[in-house]
Parts: C-alpha cells; sequence; structure tokens
C-alpha cells in the first residue's frame, strides 16, 4: 500500500472561503484539514496567488504565484482560465519532493483515499511506443467525456482527448509531464472570434479547445505529434488516437468513489449529465437517466448546423475591434 509519507499532494487555485457545511469552515480550509487527517505523513504543498488570505490552511509549503490572469474575458462569454492552472499546478509539483503526487482544486475536500487502491491495482502500461506516462494518472470522471457515449446522443460533439482537470494522482513524473505545458496563446485562446463553430456546444466560449483537451494535447505532443482542430475533431483518427490515450494512459473514477466533495458541481442539474463522463457512476446514471433535462435520443434531436457562423456575422471586425479595446 502506498504510504502517505510518499505523497506530495498540491493544493492549487484561489482560497475558498465559503463555508463547508460537513466540516463547518471554509472549503479550503476543510480541504487542508482532510489532507492531514487521511494522509498525515504527506507533503502538503499550497500553490495559490499573491495576497491571498491563507490563515487556518494548512500547509508544508507555500507558493504565492503572479496571477496571469483569465483569457477571452468579454460580456456574456465564459473566460478561459486554463493558464492559471497551469501556473498554480506547475509551481506547486516543481516544489513536490515525494515519489507520488496529488493535484487537487482548492474549492473541493477530499473525503477518503480509495483512490489509492485503485491505483496499486492498475494495469502498468503495455510497451507502446506511443506511451508517454510511466503509469496511468488517476483522475474524477466529472469532465472525463466519453466520446462514443456522446456521439450516439449528441452528433458532431465528440470532445476528444478530453480527462477531467480538477484532480490528478499519480507519479510524481507523470503528474508534472501532464501539467508542465506552454502557456496558451491568444491565437488559441480566441480561436472562434475568427472561425465558425463546429457546433453549438460552446457557443459562449471563444478557446479553440476546452481546458482538459489544451493541456492533455500539449502535454501528449512533447513526445507524439497530436493533431486536433478544434474541440468538436470529428476525423476517425482523432478519435481513435483519443481512446488509446484516454483508456490507457488516464484512469476516470467516479468523482463520489474518489471521494471529492465539490460544491460548485455536485448538484442535480450536473448529475443529469452522468452519461456523458467515462466510468459513470452506476447508482446516479440509474436515478437521472429518466428525469427532466437527459437529451433526447439521437432519432429525435434537430438536424445539426454543421456550419454556423455565430456569435458574429464577420468575426475579423469584432476581433479588431477587441483588439482595440485591450490595447486602450
Amino acid at each position: 500500500m502506498i504510504q502517505s509519507k510518499d505523497i506530495s499532494v498540491v493544493v492549487q487555485g484561489p482560497i475558498e472561503w465559503a463555508n463547508d457545511r460537513a466540516h463547518g469552515t471554509g472549503i479550503t480550509v476543510a480541504l487542508s484539514r482532510q489532507i492531514r487527517k487521511l494522509l498525515p505523513d504527506a507533503e502538503i504543498i499550497l500553490s495559490t496567488w499573491e495576497g491571498q488570505k491563507i490563515d487556518a490552511v494548512e500547509h508544508d509549503k507555500l507558493i504565492e504565484n503572479e496571477d496571469p490572469g483569465a483569457q477571452g474575458v468579454w460580456p456574456s462569454f465564459v473566460p478561459s482560465n486554463v493558464n492559471r492552472q497551469i501556473v498554480c499546478t506547475v509551481a506547486g509539483l516543481k516544489a513536490a519532493t515525494r515519489k507520488y503526487a496529488l493535484k487537487i482544486r482548492t474549492d473541493m475536500v477530499l473525503e477518503g483515499t480509495d483512490f489509492l487502491e485503485i491505483f496499486e491495482n492498475a494495469k502498468p502500461l503495455k510497451a507502446d511506443k506511443r506511451n508517454v506516462f510511466t503509469r496511468p494518472v488517476l483522475t474524477n470522471n466529472f469532465s472525463s467525456r466519453n466520446t462514443a457515449s456522446i456521439l450516439e446522443r449528441l452528433p458532431n460533439h465528440p470532445l476528444p482527448f478530453h480527462p477531467s482537470d480538477h484532480v490528478s494522482f499519480g507519479l510524481l513524473e507523470d503528474v508534472l509531464f501532464l501539467w508542465d505545458v506552454p502557456l496558451q496563446d491568444d491565437d488559441d485562446a480566441l480561436y472562434f472570434m475568427d472561425h465558425s463553430q463546429p457546433n453549438r456546444f460552446r457557443f459562449s466560449e471563444f478557446s479553440r479547445l476546452t481546458p482538459e483537451q489544451y493541456i492533455f494535447t500539449t502535454a501528449l505532443s512533447k513526445k507524439v505529434p497530436i493533431d486536433i482542430e478544434h474541440y468538436a475533431d470529428m476525423r476517425k483518427e482523432v478519435i481513435a488516437l483519443s481512446e488509446f490515450y484516454m483508456t490507457t494512459h488516464i484512469i476516470s473514477v467516479p468523482d463520489r468513489k474518489f471521494a471529492l466533495n465539490f460544491p460548485k458541481y455536485h448538484t442535480d442539474h450536473h448529475f443529469h449529465f452522468e452519461w456523458m463522463r467515462r466510468n459513470p457512476d452506476a447508482k446516479l446514471l440509474e436515478t437521472y437517466q429518466s428525469l427532466p433535462g437527459e437529451p433526447a435520443p439521437r432519432s429525435k434531436l434537430p438536424k445539426p448546423l454543421r456550419v454556423v457562423t455565430y456569435p458574429f456575422r464577420k468575426p475579423k471586425k469584432f476581433k479588431e475591434r477587441v483588439a482595440r479595446f485591450f490595447a486602450s
């Protein structure tokens, strides 16, 4: 059994002071106390932003990073925080000194250590020239997308290369390899200002890839060529390569079995979409599959738009306007 003395825990992100009802204190404080309780000899590295109030948050090492800011900030659009995730996580992992690493967000609480046994029982990677990790990396399944399941219900919405970025556990060298990637540049972050959206899934976002896809494909591309056009790339070779890595390099554990309490997303609304996750929780799937909110069967879906120009009729003109706005 993996011992807690062999684990570095990187708690990354802004300090979350919203009350965790189960523990009667701020969420990040509750998380740090749970780590001390469940992994008593682990190294706790708090990697947050400069100027954050850290009172009562337990830690062995503190890293105060300069906030790189969000990308694609515009009224009514969802900004991308992928660079914030990368900066904060990598700084913490580079300070880690133990054999194994657990990367976890500051707004979720660890409630158990069953993930250690799951990791130990996982089959090692078979020899393959495409391998980039030594062993698979564990994550929760909340945003780990099941391409086949999605395509059965939502044509043109495959979401390949999409493992959850909420939590990562594995050998330090593998977790660091996954997260230590170049920051997303503005061309990727603002891609859909001057390109047509492939479907209706992300009309409120500008970036070419989801944060999860950007991190995973950029990490893989350090060793193998990854050619993905955008978040809904439907090409057979893209889907096939995604399936290889999602089934060999990533282990998606139902996040209740990972024993995580995630108040931001553990809601009835979000559990309606258990069907699109890898390795879905059977109980949740049964509970929510017949309730309102489930997508209609594929035969009843409207014919998808293959090319759309929303949100802008003249996206290049709009991009010039945005550039002038940020330059002023």
